[in-house]
């Protein structure tokens, strides 16, 4: 194993970690929040604010790690990955939860954009880059269905800030891991700055992505991506219930989508490597559009979960394959603050979708709300196509 494979799995494990201890409080953490308030704006309005922390901090820290390296923010990340969710569970009302999330913004923001902008710094001159960025969604899939699922566990047996403790317990693993390999020290293969590096405007990582075809694509794909990701833990439960009126199908749908997911994503990433990123993002696409039309028209639980899974098969093939396309086109000097913007839209994206949805089901049912959105991977095919074709031949 080389040094720069060795380094590629270490930040990869961290990654894992990282990622993997977020999810123990998302079965809980809305919940947590109505012992603090009965004002469900308040509760959305907590999610926003942390969301658009997050957004303005992945950029600034992004464009940081660019000019003075990764490996220095990732220690301090993961420190305040142990203390925040501590203060979390220690927290009296709902301002002073709110406050906590700025914490949990500039964990996040590096512990997501720059961790990972570090890890395709290592990917990018190696072989079989799909296969070890397929490897790494395919663990932090079944890691984050694991977790979340003992953080149901955990809050049922011990109380409902149990889950906040496993999360800083995995925060501390993550940084004794750090601590003992050095990872914190090493350096980052990234090239000497640019003269005009400190005269980018706020939004230098946006034009970026818009002076690429290939990006362009990429950023298509993504927003629709985004949108059906932030509309799906909000419509589906709806759906299935329903269907059923048990919210334990709902955790057995999405408990066996994510080991599909995991399933697929360990060769998807060879698949990607085989026939190239722009293949696997269209032939996903096609599989998420046709079972989401499924999804939304079907009156049956069973052909919904079978569509279900199809669906988990469309988004492990899309990961991998729209992870590869933003690595080989992005350059390091730039990668972390270009990762920074595509993250910022895509949080703004995911965020504001079911506030959208949640207007329109005044009007229309849970399933026509669901058909709207999946709609949209049919656009984004019609306009990936039509933008990347139009800027090539510019």
């Amino acid at each position: 194993m080389t040094a720069s494979t060795r380094t590629l799995l270490l930040i990869g494990t961290v990654s894992l970690l990282a990622t993997s201890a977020g999810y123990f409080i998302t079965p809980i953490e809305t919940r947590f929040l109505t012992t603090l308030t009965d004002n469900t704006f308040l509760i959305g309005l907590t999610f926003g604010v942390g969301s658009f922390v997050f957004g303005l901090l992945a950029i600034w820290l992004g464009r940081l790690s660019d000019k003075h390296g990764r490996s220095s923010f990732i220690l301090p990340a993961l420190v305040l990955g142990i203390v925040y969710p501590l203060l979390y569970a220690s927290v009296h009302n709902i301002f002073l939860y709110m406050g906590v999330k700025v914490a949990w913004a500039f964990s996040a923001a590096i512990e997501g954009p720059v961790l990972m902008a570090s890890f395709q710094d290592h990917l990018k001159d190696l072989p079989k880059r799909g296969h070890y960025l397929g490897l790494l969604y395919s663990w932090q899939a079944i890691a984050g269905a694991l977790a979340q699922f003992l953080g149901g566990v955990l809050s049922d047996k011990f109380g409902i800030t149990t889950p906040y403790y496993a999360m800083s317990a995995m925060f501390v693993v993550a940084t004794i891991l750090v601590l003992f390999v050095g990872l914190h020290k090493n350096k980052d293969p990234l090239p000497a700055p640019v003269a005009d590096e400190d005269k980018r405007g706020i939004f230098f990582g946006i034009a970026y992505i818009f002076k690429k075809p290939e990006l362009l694509f990429y950023w298509v794909h993504g927003i629709v991506s985004n949108l059906n990701w932030g509309i799906k833990v909000f419509l589906w439960p709806l759906i299935i219930y329903g269907f059923v009126g048990k919210d334990t199908i709902t955790g057995s749908i999405f408990g066996s989508m994510g080991l599909v997911a995991f399933i697929i994503l360990l060769f998807g990433g060879k698949l990607t490597d085989r026939f190239g990123s722009f293949v696997m993002i269209r032939s996903a696409v096609v599989i998420l559009g046709l079972s989401g039309m499924v999804l939304a028209a079907t009156g049956h639980v069973g052909v919904f979960w079978i569509a279900a899974l199809c669906y988990a098969v469309g988004e492990a093939l899309f990961g991998p394959a729209h992870g590869i396309l933003f690595t080989d086109n992005v350059d390091s000097r730039n990668r972390g603050e270009v990762l920074g913007a595509d993250t910022m839209l895509g949080t703004i994206l995911a965020t504001a979708s079911p506030f959208i949805a949640g207007a329109l089901l005044l009007h229309w049912s849970a399933q026509t709300v669901l058909a709207l959105y999946v709609s949209f991977f049919f656009i984004a095919l019609l306009a990936g196509e039509y933008m990347y074709i139009a800027r090539i031949q510019k």
